[in-house]
């Protein structure tokens, strides 16, 4: 508040999160309105919806961008907000120069994208917790493990509600995968795959028997889908050492 002027985009869900449901809003609804082309689905969200809003959508779906725009707006996020789909990517964005040219990939993925805020994570927090799980046998392990010094490049992003997080930045992220700039590039120069696809399964513990069960169910009993599916179990180490070696297109 400035000389009893408030900023239009000064809102008590604040900036970012405005944004986040004006996005959110704009793709729901205007789902809604192409039910009404070459694609007349009996959606469910369109049942649920119409009743509440005032808007044509028969209308709406030949009307410019700017006025389906206008009129997806004119209704109060609350009304539609139950309705919003699980959301797929958020995106914690570092306000670096470095970090701009993956915008345009950012919201091409309709990726929520918001300013970290993070806290430091320490490296020796990490290592035990994760060796212990990856060999199921943490008395035997703890004490070979030597924790290294405290490594101040780690971070924690917030958690949020949507299915994937990802970081775009200079540290290394926990609970979060990192994106660069480079690997958005190099789906441009990415052909798409030809003739089967090679999936190699590895299965190395008792436990893990429903896995392979579901790994079977998966690739193995729907013939037409592309997998050359090979399943390799209770592997030594020179022998996983060779699979990880050698050539394929997916290992599970």
């Amino acid at each position: 508040m400035t000389d009893g002027f408030e900023h239009p985009l000064r809102t008590a869900r604040g900036f970012e999160n405005e944004v986040e449901s004006v996005l959110k809003q704009t793709f729901l609804l205007d789902c809604v309105a192409r039910m009404e082309g070459f694609y007349r689905i009996d959606l469910h969200e369109r049942q649920q919806i119409e009743p509440l809003v005032d808007l044509d959508f028969a209308v709406l779906y030949d009307a410019p961008i700017a006025e389906r725009l206008e009129a997806y707006l004119s209704v109060p996020y609350a009304v539609i907000e139950e309705f919003v789909p699980d959301w797929q990517l958020t995106t914690h964005v570092e306000p670096i120069s470095e970090s701009v040219e993956t915008l345009p990939f950012l919201v091409d993925d309709l990726a929520v994208i918001r300013m970290p805020q993070t806290k430091r994570v320490s490296a020796s927090t990490l290592q035990i917790p994760a060796v212990d799980e990856f060999v199921r046998d943490g008395d035997s392990t703890r004490s070979a493990v030597e924790a290294p010094a405290s490594v101040n490049s780690l971070v924690e992003p917030e958690t949020t509600d949507s299915l994937e997080q990802v970081w775009v930045g200079e540290d290394a992220p926990v609970g979060a995968s990192k994106a660069t700039t480079a690997a958005f590039r190099n789906r441009l120069e990415r052909t798409p795959l030809s003739g089967d696809i090679d999936t190699t399964v590895v299965c190395n513990d008792r436990q893990m028997g429903e896995e392979r069960t579901l790994a079977d169910e998966v690739y193995g009993s729907r013939e037409e889908l592309p997998f050359d599916v090979t399943v390799r179990n209770d592997l030594s180490t020179e022998k996983l050492r060779a699979v990880l070696e050698s050539e394929t297109q997916f290992l599970h």
